[in-house]
């Protein structure tokens, strides 16, 4: 059961309390937090008010508390397994991405209870790094237009039960990738992914999310290469009629700027600015091999301009990138160029803080300088910018009326002490996983570091059963990374 009850009220006490003030971080000492039916009703300076004597209280002195972060794209649904088969791997002629073989490779042999006992793991890897909103971009959907919605329905299902924030995205698309492991070809749906599109969005309107609903629709055409003009037009039209959001894998590959510029005559921004598909409801998913990136030079920056005056915006996933041997090029120059930008988890591993910390590291080594990104642009892109991309102003920050998603960190952990600036402690040195609390809407799903309601023991030895079926399913392992420690 999820512990704690929003309707009680409760009260956060003692804190030190990240907020912000006139554009910047401001850490509030001895300070309680009100909660009442998920929402921070009010901030208060410890020993000034008068708590009601049937609200609940957690004692969050000696703790850092900051807002829930934002990961905006993840894919739960596959992602452990894929561990242990992406890294150290890449054809060269496919731009060293595993993305056109090996990760197809996992999710062919993936089975729909894989999806929703991985879905679990993810969701727990996230909560213990304090990301307590999460862009759940499912694939079973899209693979060779193929799979059960009846999956996607069950993963609603359990993030509603055990109180976890969602924004579901189940994809669709209008073509298979097609490799010989030297060139990327495309294998063409009849119906241009109309059928799946239709499910989809079927789905989505069933879902009747309401404003406190912790679950939320989002559309997924699944990669910018593999989508036709019309399902993104259409996609676009039906998103912008309910007031929801587009995600799209755009610029994540070489092999997809080069293959798009030679289909289209245009760069693949271009194309989907000219379209009429780069929106302000549009984000892009990596966005990092755009016109001026140092893998394509094809101009000095056209797309970020185009980005940037169209008011989309971009999910940068570092650490995935990193895996591959790619940066964003830059963090600071997306920014300069007025992109506005979140981060995601993409694969594994499903933490925040390394996304931030990475994201830090990969764009100040991409910008040759060792000022910006600043821990405070990253924080930023990981809480309140993510959540502003989304629409969501009530979430990613701790202010009167926003929703109660709140992360209680230790301060005496040994890699924070000394601690002079939170801000810089939390992104640089936060060890993996080390959240105290976490609350979402007011609950606590993570209490003194237990999660409630799972097993995680049991959780674990079931993923890894899971995962052997999964890879001797795979075939073809020659193909694969090797090991580098054999199990005997």
């Amino acid at each position: 059961m999820i512990e704690t009850h929003p309707d009680r009220g409760l009260a956060v006490t003692g804190g030190l309390v990240l907020v912000r003030a006139d554009g910047a971080f401001v850490a509030r000492r001895a300070c309680d937090i009100a909660v009442s039916n998920g929402r921070i009703q009010s901030l208060h300076d410890s020993g000034t008010w008068q708590i009601p004597e049937s609200w609940e209280r957690i004692d969050a002195s000696g703790h850092l508390v900051t807002p829930g972060f934002v990961n905006l794209h993840s894919h739960g649904t596959d992602t452990p397994y894929t561990r242990g088969v992406l890294e150290d791997a890449g054809s060269p002629s496919l731009g060293e991405s595993p993305l056109y073989e090996h990760l197809p490779a996992v999710r062919a042999a993936i089975r729909p209870a894989d999806e929703l006992a991985a879905t679990e793991l993810s969701f727990v890897e996230r909560i213990r790094s304090g990301i307590t909103t999460s862009v759940e971009m499912t694939y079973f959907t899209e693979v060779q237009s193929r799979g059960s919605l009846d999956v996607v329905e069950e993963i609603v299902k359990t993030a509603r039960s055990r109180g976890w924030r969602m924004i579901i995205a189940p994809r669709y698309k209008s073509a298979d990738w097609v490799t010989d492991g030297r060139s990327l070809d495309y294998r063409w749906y009849s119906d241009e992914g109309f059928t799946r599109f239709s499910e989809c969005l079927d789905f989505l309107d069933s879902l009747n999310t309401g404003e406190n609903d912790l679950v939320q629709p989002m559309l997924a055409p699944a990669q910018i290469d593999t989508c036709t003009e019309r399902l993104l037009q259409t996609t676009t039209e039906e998103a912008r009629r309910r007031g929801w959001k587009v995600q799209l894998h755009a610029g994540q590959s070489e092999k997809e700027f080069f293959s798009m510029l030679e289909r289209n005559g245009k760069t693949p921004l271009e194309w989907l600015d000219h379209i009429g598909c780069l929106t302000p409801d549009m984000i892009l998913g990596h966005g990092v091999h755009l016109s001026h990136h140092s893998r394509v030079q094809h101009d000095d920056g056209s797309d970020l301009g185009r980005i940037g005056a169209a008011g989309a915006a971009v999910a940068h996933c570092p650490v995935v990138n990193g895996r591959k041997g790619r940066l964003l090029e830059s963090l600071p120059r997306y920014l300069d160029a007025g992109i506005r930008v979140g981060l995601g988890t993409d694969t594994y591993p499903q933490d925040m803080l390394n996304e931030m910390r990475i994201a830090a590291m990969f764009g100040k080594a991409a910008s040759q300088t060792s000022r910006r990104p600043t821990a405070a642009d990253v924080l930023s892109a990981a809480t309140w910018a993510g959540a502003d991309i989304l629409g969501r102003p009530d979430l990613g920050r701790i202010e009167e009326g926003c929703r109660a998603d709140l992360v209680l960190w230790k301060l005496s952990a040994a890699a924070n002490v000394p601690t002079r600036d939170v801000v810089k402690s939390l992104v640089y040195s936060q060890p993996h996983a080390s959240a105290d609390t976490v609350l979402i809407d007011g609950r606590a799903v993570l209490r003194n570091g237990r999660m409630a309601g799972v097993d995680e023991d049991a959780l674990a030895a079931r993923i890894q059963e899971l995962a052997e079926g999964v890879w001797a399913r795979m075939g073809e392992l020659g193909r694969l990374a090797p090991l580098e420690a054999e199990v005997v």
